[in-house]
């Protein structure tokens, strides 16, 4: 735990992320768990917006430790209702390398959402308020395992994640 994440001390079912990191995302990995194919619920709710639009938060899943590799599932309430699954391969000397997989927007999100990810070897669907998002998404360039995190992009921004449930599928 952080000053940027932490757990109320009132409620320990509500874990904050505050991003104050002016170079980027903050990322809280579920260390020491790695998970190939799952089903993963959680509740997000915006509590305290950037100074910038839209604000981006969500899930990162098949993570590396060092966070050189992972997806990302991310939302944003704004605009309407935003959401985006990408791939982060950073490839060293080759620099950092961001590919989207799907993208759009969503009617679906309220103020409090649930996000719901499943997935199967090198298939994905992505549910918001116990409704599908797309239709599933295949990866050929799949990551197979990895560790899973919360994650909030924009400076400013604050995030309380509630009710996570992660189970083998």
């Amino acid at each position: 735990m952080s000053s940027t994440t932490f757990f109320d001390t009132h409620n320990h079912q509500l874990y904050h992320i505050i991003n104050q990191s002016q170079r980027g995302a903050i990322v809280a990995l579920y260390a020491n768990h790695k998970f190939n194919d799952f089903r993963l619920t959680v509740t997000t709710l915006e509590i305290r917006k950037s100074n910038q639009t839209p604000d981006y938060y969500g899930v990162v899943f098949r993570s590396t430790v060092d966070l050189s590799h992972y997806y990302l599932f991310e939302v944003s309430p704004s605009d309407g209702g935003q959401y985006l699954f990408s791939r982060y391969d950073d490839e060293g000397h080759k620099g950092r390398l961001w590919q989207t997989l799907a993208d759009g927007s969503t009617p679906l999100l309220r103020e409090s959402n649930t996000i719901r990810i499943e997935v199967h070897g090198n298939t994905f669907a992505f549910f918001i308020n116990n409704k599908p998002v797309i239709a599933s998404v295949t990866d050929q360039s799949a990551l197979l395992s990895g560790e899973l995190g919360l994650y909030v992009e924009e400076q400013g921004a604050e995030v309380v994640f509630s009710h996570l449930f992660i189970q083998p599928s």
